[in-house]
C-alpha cells in the first residue's frame, strides 16, 4: 500500500477524484483502487 499525506482533507479528496475517473487500459491487468482516510490518500 501507498499512503500520500495531503496538508488538508480537502487537497486529499481533490487528488482523489482527479485520479478516479482515469480508468485502466482495457488489456491492463492492473486495477487500482484508492480512498481517501483524513488527508491522506491510499492507494
Amino acid at each position: 500500500d501507498i499512503s500520500v499525506p495531503f496538508p488538508t482533507e480537502r487537497e486529499a479528496e481533490i487528488a482523489y477524484k482527479v485520479l478516479i475517473v482515469d480508468s485502466e487500459p482495457k488489456r491492463s491487468a492492473v486495477k487500482k483502487s484508492l480512498s481517501v482516510e483524513g488527508n491522506i490518500l491510499k492507494a
